[in-house]
């Protein structure tokens, strides 16, 4: 078990997103929480799907994941982004902001990683789970987020096409 200290000192460190050189461009935000109460569940998810489809509007927005484990009130996000700006533009976006300032009363638990990449690609949630020190999700609803923008060409890419 992960305490709040831990997980701050682990999130925090400036080293260590910065370790792997000026080629991990792509950030990856990763979050977990566990809801307070039952009746707080419905609200998370609607607060969780409409920063959802807000970060999907993002320039810079990359991909994403929401899962949410209604029955056990766990709820996990995992955004790829193509900057620390375009996490920061998500970061005061309206809706994102609002379910934020709520989420002290929503969370029996909660935990952010932020770690820098040079892969695009989105991490499993076991791979996140991995880095929280906690087992994967086994079920829930899943929602694929996508970027509603042209995606930027990756570095040292000749490709023009997406895949």
């Amino acid at each position: 078990m992960t305490t709040d200290n831990e997980c701050r000192s682990r999130t925090s460190n400036p080293g260590a997103t910065q370790a792997q050189g000026p080629s991990t461009s792509t950030v990856v935000v990763a979050t977990r929480f566990v809801v307070r109460r039952r009746r707080d569940t419905v609200p998370f998810l609607c607060a969780a799907l409409a920063s959802g489809r807000e970060a999907e509007a993002v320039p810079g927005f990359l991909g994403g994941t929401v899962l949410a484990d209604l029955w056990n009130r766990r709820f996990w996000t995992v955004s790829v982004w193509a900057s620390p700006g375009a996490v920061r533009s998500y970061g005061s976006a309206p809706t994102h902001a609002t379910a934020m300032r709520r989420t002290q009363d929503w969370a029996a638990e909660s935990q952010v990683e932020r770690w820098r990449t040079s892969i695009r690609d989105i991490p499993t949630l076991a791979e996140t789970a991995n880095r929280f020190g906690v087992p994967a999700p086994r079920r829930g609803l899943l929602r694929q987020l996508r970027p509603q923008h042209p995606l930027p060409a990756p570095h040292g890419s000749t490709s023009t096409t997406e895949s």
